[in-house]
């Protein structure tokens, strides 16, 4: 699931993320915790689309033998979906909302801002890829982390079954809460400037 405008190049499997640097113009690493629980070492590499096309990319990574490279993304086809942040603890910087509704409490399909639809399944499956190897929060897709997952649930039928609720009680959609870390962008938050969760992520269109 790439960011915008970058492509992501996957050196090592996920592991708990510790943060991310800039090694070179256009070029971002994503930093794991490193063998044996001492310092970080590089988990995947970023590079953007400004600068470098996907050859260039790959050849950067042989070049300065950062690779193999185990799975690589071009940030192309990217879906992007935004819901309104519905509440706010001030006193712990806070706030938690809607990152995607796949079907409505209706059971409709919601379609995103490039008019395309996800399944639940699918999106199921992008929440625990973000939560497995991102679990940051920027502004816009862009700069550095400015918050940190703290609550993601994905209601799908089968979880609203297992906690009792009937089908249709809620949308069926990824519910997340993050701790945002940057005072300034706090304040844009409550001042209601940044309203909206958005998300990201590789996609394949189909004929319906």
């Amino acid at each position: 699931m790439p960011f915008r405008d970058l492509h992501d190049a996957r050196i090592r499997k996920p592991g708990r993320i510790v943060g991310q640097k800039t090694i070179a113009p256009g070029v971002t690493a994503l930093l794991q915790v490193g063998e044996g629980g001492r310092g970080s070492r590089v988990q995947s590499l970023r590079f953007d689309r400004r600068r470098f096309t996907p050859a260039q990319a790959r050849k950067w990574i042989k070049d300065h033998d950062q690779g193999p490279i185990l799975e690589f993304t071009t940030a192309t086809d990217k879906r992007m979906s935004e819901f309104e942040i519905v509440k706010i603890h001030d006193d712990k910087r806070l706030v938690f909302g809607w990152a995607n509704i796949a079907l409505t409490v209706d059971g409709e399909l919601v379609e995103d801002t490039q008019h395309e639809t996800i399944e639940p399944a699918e999106l199921e499956k992008a929440a625990y890829e973000f939560v497995l190897e991102f679990r940051d929060s920027g502004v816009n897709h862009e700069g550095v982390a400015k918050g940190r997952l703290v609550e993601s649930l994905v209601f799908t039928a089968e979880k609203l079954d297992a906690l009792g609720l009937e089908e249709g009680a809620l949308p069926q959609g990824w519910w997340v809460g993050f701790k945002i870390d940057d005072e300034t962008v706090f304040k844009r938050v409550k001042s209601g400037e940044l309203r909206m969760f958005s998300i990201q992520g590789s996609a394949s269109r189909e004929t319906a």
